[in-house]
């Protein structure tokens, strides 16, 4: 299956936005417009985080952090390693960062991610995720950059009776 570069990132940013906003963050925007250095992809998800512990703003962040990557893989049908895609270096970096704010040791960091990544790809993975994940990557097709009212609007639907991830 060809799957064009520009729907590529849209589902990707979809999948944070989707993670984040289940998570309780607000989108302060959302895109998929071309950065003006070449042809790879580029988009980008800023969120706000209410106040919350260090744990749950870390693990919230883990997961958001994972759900580019997660729903990528789920749209395309490709399972990759996070390491593997070289577009994902910064979801990568991201995630290795929050997960050190809730790990005791460096070594807990595999597992934690792992779990971590499985609970996000059951989520988004399940009917009202993927609904969710469609929904947004579709609000970004048709405008490139959203903010949280437009996300919320599109997932209300799909989120409004979801429990959190974890």
């Amino acid at each position: 299956m060809v799957i064009d570069e520009h729907e590529r990132t849209a589902y990707h940013e979809a999948g944070h936005v989707v993670m984040a906003i289940q998570l309780g963050a607000t989108i302060v925007h959302a895109s998929i417009e071309p950065d003006g250095e070449g042809p790879h992809r580029s988009g980008e998800t800023i969120t706000r985080w209410p106040p919350q512990s260090d744990r749950q703003v870390g693990y919230a962040s883990l997961c958001v952090s994972l759900g580019g990557p997660v729903a990528e893989m789920i749209h395309t049908g490709d399972v990759s390693e996070l390491s593997a895609i070289s577009e994902w270096r910064v979801d990568r970096e991201q995630a290795v960062e929050a997960a050190m704010r809730l790990a005791g040791h460096r070594d807990e960091l595999p597992q934690l991610i792992g779990g971590a990544m499985t609970s996000v790809r059951e989520f988004l993975n399940s009917e009202n995720g993927w609904a969710a994940v469609a929904a947004i990557a579709d609000l970004l097709l048709t405008h490139d950059t959203v903010e949280h009212v437009q996300c919320l609007e599109a997932v209300g639907f799909w989120l409004g009776g979801s429990g959190e991830v974890g």
